[in-house]
């Protein structure tokens, strides 16, 4: 088994074990304190100390607005339209959802194309271990605010569809980025 496949595997167990955490977590007050430092942690240094310069590589600066938009924005909207308070969640949830696909789908490219930068003796690529470690808080996140208000069933097709992109972001791989 290659290691793009490795990582692919891997990405879709560490997505499913974010439900498992969340659980463990409800069950012991001070795991959840640890895992928002993780969380906190993780993912704030892959963002800003591999994720986002590279992506500037690739992308240019246009990469930073992209990020900023993604953090700042549904809040925004929430905030400014707070008397359309079900209608706001509704679109923010579909937004929400499309914003995931889409993510999911680049971090499938990014295992499928992104061990290595095509020569020997250069460097593999962080993407792929980024895109597997942020899986578990990203499941545990989609987990915790999806499953309480809408339920077990649409909770576990939000992790599907993560699955699903991600695995067509795999499959498709190189001919995307061409």
């Amino acid at each position: 088994m290659d290691s793009q496949t490795i990582f692919f595997v891997l990405s879709l167990v560490a997505l499913v074990l974010g439900p498992a955490a969340y659980q463990m977590a409800r069950l012991a007050g001070p795991v959840m304190s640890a895992l928002d430092g993780f969380i906190f942690v993780a993912i704030g240094g892959l963002v800003f100390l591999h994720i986002l310069p590279e992506s500037v590589e690739l992308a240019g600066w246009v990469a930073v607005l992209g990020t900023a938009a993604g953090i700042w924005l549904p809040s925004l909207i929430e905030k400014r339209l707070h008397r359309l308070a079900h209608q706001v969640h509704t679109v923010t949830l579909v937004f929400g959802l499309v914003a995931i696909g889409l993510h999911a789908f680049a971090d499938g490219l990014a295992i499928g194309t992104g061990t290595d930068h095509g020569g020997e003796g250069t460097v593999p690529s962080v993407l792929p271990v980024a895109v597997v470690l942020h899986r578990l808080p990203v499941g545990l996140t989609v987990w915790f605010l999806l499953r309480p208000l809408y339920g077990l069933r649409r909770a576990s097709a939000a992790l599907l569809l993560i699955a699903v992109a991600t695995s067509a972001g795999f499959v498709a791989g190189v001919p995307v980025l061409t």
